[in-house]
């Protein structure tokens, strides 16, 4: 960027004696930490200065080749790279400096000499880009910006065939340094990279948010691993980060106009400015809505040093102002040609329906079609637009109300189709057909259409059907048109009508609009429409007992458990299956079952159905949290409180038993009771909690035992009132414990309880490095070590402090 010097004075008369000013060595480190510091917004600045120092290397490379700027003596074009984009980077470790998560900044310039790096990298002030305004940089601070945010960064640079790695860092006498630490012959094409060391985890989401904040506009850059380490991006220009709909709609020399109802903003080449209003003088935020920024080129607008933001000087403000009325001005220039030579009435209707209606210019901010935008920001809704070849067919040329819109449609029904989610008709879902009876209910129903239909006779489920599925859309508008009703919707008490225009008057508004509708191209014939196929009963709303019956459903009630830290109650809700689907869920054709078993009861049965919601409420394994505290079953198992006429429909059903049948089988229970077991123990041996440096393999096997015990027990649950009648219940069935229990985690707990035997005392001591000795001693004394010496010991204990204990 070229810095602009401002010549202040030419002569000084009567002088007898100047001092300039100057900067003594020692104030050197004052003077750098203040450059350093002068980022109110470190990750931001960083962000933005080293992306920007990235395209203007790739820039200097093309300009060099050019002729644009003069070589450098260190220059071979042989070594240089094709590649115009910048990549940014995140990596959870860089094995070659040593260091965990860090932001990298490649550019594919011409690499850093020794000459640059000497000369230009390590001085404060000195840039290459000065003499010319194709660059960003031009103030020679932005390449120091990461000690704003680090006492330490690094830098990698391909320089015709050698690859150098520098460490930038703050020694004790607070002057940044820069020693080179790596160095080997590399056969990549010259280019560098800025490595920047996050100082901690909660910085990346900081960092997410500045490449979102500051990069949104950069054209050339490819992410790298930053969505997946750092979550969604959003850029303008990128296809491959999660920006959704955000992109730019419409683009030129002066303005882009974004789909994503963001405020206006500032360009400066590709960085972004927000706009301060309160600089501007008559000049109104509200008067310039729309997600458009204003572009300018590098070097236009004055800026302070850090480039955080705008300097607002007088030449500043005046071309600031200047621009948003000029890209103002062009946009009712760019409506008023686009809308006048429309000469369709149908495309009329659907385009002036994207730019508002009701004259409220704010609806139109998020929007695809950049006519919507610039309407906003030119003040325009769809009253103010005439469709030219007959003035007398506009919104406009009547009052904006439900008369005016029946004085044009008087005998012509205009309907929005759309599929609609009922739980009463057969699919789940149906047709939902509204008249509209005002222009605002039509423009908001064509915003989303691009044709009408023309309806001669009455509308077909499945004619609508074929219509919705082949436009992959939900809904659709539709007219009829009929003579014989004009005047028809005068008696229609909601719309409170009045029409005093004349019979012929009437017949003449029908015949015009009827006409200019048949002639449009965006008018279909809803007649020709092939029917779907579908089911003819699909989409209509029936009972539920006929619906679940053509469906092939079941009514059921799901069992979940309610635990608020006061009390657990079992509840049920109502749920319809279809058999087949549970089935599928059972015994799918291929991959794992989803579930082990479709468990249910009759209301007689109750008692036995809320045994089985503890046993599987003990396992986290089996319910998820949904929300207000409300625990649901939805992984291995389903539970079900069903009718007597659906419970004789799952009788005999591979995968689905009855709650009895699940409270005897060793299957299911074995889970459960293991748990129960483990936990008759599981206190007696808390000491392995802490024995890894005693015995690892012990250590290792509570925390397994210790593990499968937290995960299969359930607090919740009232251990004397709850669980104790169901335990008593499972051990009186008559099965060996080698199928009640799980033998794996029963042999581990064995071995475990009978290492333990004698040393009860040691839940009772704090394990730390002072009792360390001490406990080693009374293992050895109880036999539990190769060392068996006779010894008195010491243990600190938590409930028995200063205690000596003795053999």
């Amino acid at each position: 960027m070229k810095i602009q010097q401002q010549h202040h004075v030419d002569e000084v008369i009567g002088v007898q004696k100047q001092h300039k000013f100057k900067i003594t060595d020692g104030s050197q480190a004052i003077i750098m930490d203040s450059l350093i510091n002068l980022y109110s917004d470190p990750i931001g600045s960083i962000v933005r200065e080293i992306t920007s120092n990235c395209i203007d290397a790739n820039r200097e490379r093309n300009l060099k080749l050019e002729g644009k700027i003069p070589m450098e003596a260190e220059d071979d074009k042989s070594f240089w790279s094709t590649k115009q984009t910048v990549c940014i980077e995140y990596v959870t470790k860089n094995t070659i400096l040593s260091v965990d998560e860090c932001m990298i900044f490649h550019d594919n310039g011409c690499g850093l000499s020794q000459t640059r790096v000497q000369d230009v990298f390590t001085t404060f002030g000195a840039s290459t880009k000065r003499n010319n305004n194709y660059e960003i940089g031009g103030f020679g601070l932005g390449a120091k910006s990461p000690l704003s945010y680090a006492d330490t960064f690094y830098v990698s640079s391909r320089c015709n065939g050698t690859e150098t790695y520098y460490m930038i860092y703050r020694n004790n006498d607070n002057v940044p340094h820069m020693d080179q630490v790596y160095q080997a012959a590399t056969d990549q094409q010259n280019g560098t990279s800025i490595i920047v060391p996050l100082k901690n985890r909660y910085d990346a989401s900081d960092f997410r948010e500045a490449i979102n904040n500051q990069l949104a506009y950069f054209d050339n850059i490819v992410f790298k691993n930053v969505e997946e380490g750092l979550g969604n991006i959003k850029n303008y220009y990128s296809k491959h980060v999660g920006s959704g709909n955000a992109k730019v709609i419409e683009e030129t020399e002066s303005y882009a106009i974004t789909s994503d109802g963001s405020n206006p903003c500032l360009l400066v080449g590709r960085v972004k400015y927000v706009i301060n209003w309160d600089m501007l003088k008559d000049v109104s935020e509200y008067d310039y809505r729309g997600s458009i920024a204003f572009k300018f080129n590098i070097g236009v607008l004055d800026l302070v040093p850090s480039r955080e933001e705008i300097r607002y000087t007088p030449k500043t403000i005046d071309l600031i102002t200047a621009a948003l009325d000029n890209v103002k001005n062009q946009f009712k220039k760019d409506l008023s040609a686009k809308y006048s030579n429309i000469t369709d009435y149908i495309e009329y209707l659907l385009a002036i329906s994207n730019i508002g209606y009701s004259g409220n210019r704010y609806r139109s901010i998020t929007s695809t079609d950049p006519s919507a935008i610039k309407a906003s920001m030119a003040q325009l809704s769809a009253f103010d637009v005439e469709f030219k070849p007959n003035p007398q067919l506009s919104p406009s040329s009547v009052i904006k109300d439900n008369k005016a819109f029946h004085q044009l449609f008087d005998g012509i029904s205009v309907y929005q189709c759309k599929v609609s989610s009922n739980s009463s008709a057969i699919g789940g879902e149906t047709i939902y057909t509204k008249e509209l009876f005002n222009w605002s209910d039509l423009f908001q129903a064509l915003q989303d259409v691009e044709h009408m239909y023309y309806v001669k006779g009455n509308f077909s489920k499945l004619k609508s059907y074929t219509i919705i599925n082949s436009r992959g859309e939900t809904t659709f508008v539709a007219f009829k048109a009929d003579m014989h009703k004009i005047g028809a919707k005068l008696d229609i008490k909601t719309q409170s009508l009045v029409d005093n225009r004349s019979a012929l008057s009437k017949r003449s508004t029908f015949n015009t609009v009827t006409r200019v509708l048949g002639q449009s191209k965006c008018m279909l014939s809803y007649d020709d429409v092939e029917e779907a196929n579908l089911d003819e009963h699909f989409g209509d709303v029936v009972d539920n007992k006929t619906r679940r019956k053509v469906n092939k459903q079941v009514f059921a009630r799901n069992a979940e458990f309610k635990a608020d830290g006061y009390e657990t109650t079992i509840k049920y809700t109502n749920q319809e299956y279809k058999i087949s689907d549970l089935q599928a869920m059972l015994h799918p054709e291929e991959g794992d079952p989803e579930l082990k078993a479709v468990v249910y009861a009759e209301t007689k049965d109750l008692d036995e159905l809320e045994k089985v919601v503890k046993v599987l409420g003990s396992s986290r394994a089996f319910y998820s949290n949904s929300y207000n505290y409300l625990y649901k079953f939805e992984s291995d198992y389903r539970v079900l409180k069903v009718s007597k006429d659906v419970a004789k429909q799952f009788a005999n059903l591979d995968g689905f038993i009855t709650a009895h049948e699940f409270m005897k089988d060793s299957t299911h229970l074995q889970r459960f009771a293991t748990a129960q077991y483990i936990g008759k123990f599981i206190e007696k041996i808390r000491f392995l909690n802490y024995f890894e440096p005693y015995d690892k393999d012990l250590n290792s096997k509570f925390y397994s035992l210790n593990n499968f015990y937290k995960n299969n027990t359930n607090g919740c649950w009232r251990c004397e009132d709850d669980i104790k009648p169901v335990v008593e219940e499972i051990m009186k069935l008559d099965i060996p414990d080698t199928v009640r229990y799980d033998m794996e985690l029963v042999d581990k707990l064995e071995e475990v309880v009978e290492y333990s035997q004698g040393l009860e005392l040691l839940n009772y001591v704090d394990f730390n490095s002072d009792s360390r000795k001490s406990i080693e001693n009374f293992l050895s004394l109880k036999g539990k070590m190769p060392d068996t010496q006779q010894i008195k010991l010491t243990l600190t204990a938590k409930n028995q402090k200063n205690e000596l204990l003795s053999s």
